[in-house]
């Protein structure tokens, strides 16, 4: 038997998308593996320290 649940949910993340050549791609992907994370992390983390850079 199953019960009836309430729960409230709120959702900001949003999600931006940009092309990467290929041949980048692949070599985030192989970089992060290595560092063993996500390449979506590992491109936010290089993006954040760089706008640090310029900013």
């Amino acid at each position: 038997m199953t019960r009836e649940a309430h729960f409230d949910v709120n959702i900001k993340r949003r999600v931006f998308l940009t092309a990467v050549e290929p041949a980048l791609a692949k070599k985030l992907t192989a970089l992060a593996r290595k560092q063993g994370v996500s390449t979506e992390t590992l491109i936010n983390v290089w993006l954040t320290e760089k706008v640090k850079e310029v900013a």
